[in-house]
Formats: C-alpha cells, structure tokens, sequence
C-alpha cells in the first residue's frame, strides 16, 4: 500500500508543484495579469510547436500508436460527448452556459498537463504515445469545441465555420505535429550509410539547431503549469455552485470512469493490448482538469466566460486530487 502510494504521489506531486509556484509568484506580485498573458502567447506559439517537433522526430515511427487503441479512445471521446450534451441541458436552464459545460465534459487540458503526466506515469515510451494521440485529439477538441458553443450561440454560421478553420489551420500543436510527422517522414525516405543510420540528421549534422530546438521543447510543459498556477483566481462561485459542481464531476469523474471503461472494454475484447504507456496516455486525456483554452474560446463565441474561467480554476485544483485517485487505484489493480 505505502509504494502505490509513493508511486501516486511521485507521479501527480510536480505537477501540483508547479502550478503551485506560479500561484505563489502572482500573489507575491511577481507576476501579474499582462505579464502572464504574453508568456503564455509565446509559450504556446513557440515552446509548443517545439515541443510537439521534437516528441516526434526522436521517434522511430508511427507504429507504437495502436489503430484499434486509437478509434476506441476517440470513440470514448464521442460517448463522454454525447452524454454530457444531455446532462448539461438538465443541469442548467442558461444557454450561455450550456456550451462551457459541455466543453468542459470532454475537452481536457491533454496538451500541458496530459503529456507531462503521462511521461511521469510511463517513461519516455508514455510520452512519446500521448505525443501520438495529439493529431487525433487536438482537432476534435478544437472542432467539437466550437460546433458545441455554435449549439448556444447567436453569433453568425459564417463566422462560426472560419473560426473552426482557422483554429485548427493555425494551431501550434496541430503545425508542430505536422512539421515532425513530415520530418520522420522524409528522415525514413533518405538513403543511410554504412552504419544503418540516414546520411542526414538534425542532432548529428545541425547540432546547434537541433540543441536550440530541444532547449525550447524543454520549457513548454513547466512555463505552462506556473502560467496555469498564476491564472488561478478564486472568486466569488456561489451564484454558479450548482453548474460548477456539476461541470467538476462531468470532467473528472464521468469522463474518465466512461472512458477508461471503453478502453477496458476494448482490450478485454483483443482489439490491443493495454499496456502501461496505452494506460497513461488514457489516463491523461479523459482525467486532466478543462484546458485552459476553453474559456478563451468560450468568450470568443458569446458564452458566459466567467463561468467557463471558473470551470478551468476549480477542475484544476480539484484535478489534482482526482488524477492521484485514478492513478493510485489502477496501481492498486496492477494496470500501471
């Protein structure tokens, strides 16, 4: 019991640390509201990009995402979906907040907190899966986000349609993914010499590039947990504790109990195997707390941002305790 209980702790306790720190640092006046704004635009238009660039061209392929493992997680994305639509429609006779309920049931913070957790849960082999599952899982947070907020909002069709396009054409992770899917693409058609290894590389023949791309990839996840600590602002909930409650429980208790339960489903059927990278890459993009987006995106289309911002708030603070939860049971029943 006491090392399932080192390894829960092991694996959620920098997290909370982190975004911690950047919690102390806004309220001993060491960061404020602008300031956190502008390093979070970089951190997520460059660090990121990086990130996701890097995570893929240190792969050997593609083949380590299962096909089968891959459709069931985003089939038990549809599911939380769909059952969220009909909760949020009886927790709340507001239509402005409707669509940041909704959102908030199925769209996780996979990017930043996700991709660390995995890694702390399984390794580098965690990592590089979640890295993987990004393509797939950024789009349809990206997409299925704007067509649930289009449900409550009074904002023209056209306009709704080119924001979905234009959020997916200029996402940096979406681009990152892109630009090293590309990479170990052209890397796999490039002739290779004596030894087996390609004619060219970026760490062997642009040591310099390479090294400044990796120094940028490394800052991504821990400037965004302290920039996610330093926007935490608790503010008077009481008007909205029925739809917050509600909201907290769809995000870290419905869609991870659903989703984990199709993934469970799905190897006990032989679609794959469950493996402790498949777990913690599971486990990262149906139990992190609400991205932090959402309730950007929330205000972007007319809804109640301020609920939508409380969401993020409230299911990142209480997200630490139930990811230790969900980790700390699978350990007890030797999935992990």
């Amino acid at each position: 019991m006491t090392d399932v209980f080192v390894y829960s702790f092991n694996a959620v306790a920098p997290i909370i640390g982190l975004i911690l720190v950047g919690y102390a640092a806004r309220r001993a006046g060491l960061l404020d509201a602008h300031t956190l704004k502008v390093i979070n635009r970089f951190n997520f238009r460059v660090c990121f990009f990086a990130m996701m660039f890097v995570n893929l061209y240190q792969m050997d392929g593609f083949g380590a995402l299962s096909g089968g493992l891959a459709g069931t997680a985003m089939g038990g994305l549809v599911l939380i979906t769909v059952l969220d639509f009909f909760l949020s429609r009886l927790v709340t006779p507001r239509p402005d907040r409707r669509g940041p309920l909704l959102q908030c049931g199925f769209r996780s913070n996979y990017a930043i907190i996700g991709l660390v957790l995995a890694e702390a849960l399984a390794g580098q082999r965690g990592r590089e899966l979640a890295t993987l599952f990004q393509l797939p899982s950024v789009i349809y947070f990206n997409v299925v986000s704007v067509l649930c907020l289009s449900l409550y909002s009074d904002r023209p069709a056209q306009g709704r349609w080119r924001g979905i396009a234009r959020s997916v054409v200029t996402n940096p992770l979406i681009l990152g993914i892109l630009a090293g899917s590309g990479a170990v693409l052209i890397r796999s058609l490039l002739p290779v010499g004596a030894d087996g290894a390609p004619v060219f590389s970026l760490s062997r023949d642009l040591p310099w590039l390479w090294q400044l791309v990796r120094y940028l990839s490394q800052t991504a996840t821990p400037l965004a947990l302290i920039v996610l600590g330093g926007q935490l602002v608790f503010q008077e909930a009481k008007e909205m504790r029925r739809e917050l409650a509600a909201g907290v429980l769809m995000r870290l208790v419905l869609a991870p109990a659903v989703g984990l339960s199709v993934a469970f489903l799905g190897a006990h059927m032989g679609w794959y195997v469950l493996d402790t990278a498949a777990i913690a890459t599971l486990v990262a993009v149906y139990g992190s707390p609400v991205a932090v987006a959402s309730a950007v995106m929330a205000g972007e289309m007319g809804a109640d941002d301020k609920f939508a911002g409380q969401l993020v708030v409230w299911t990142s603070v209480l997200g630490m305790v139930s990811l230790f939860v969900i980790v700390f049971l699978l350990r007890m029943m030797g999935a992990i």
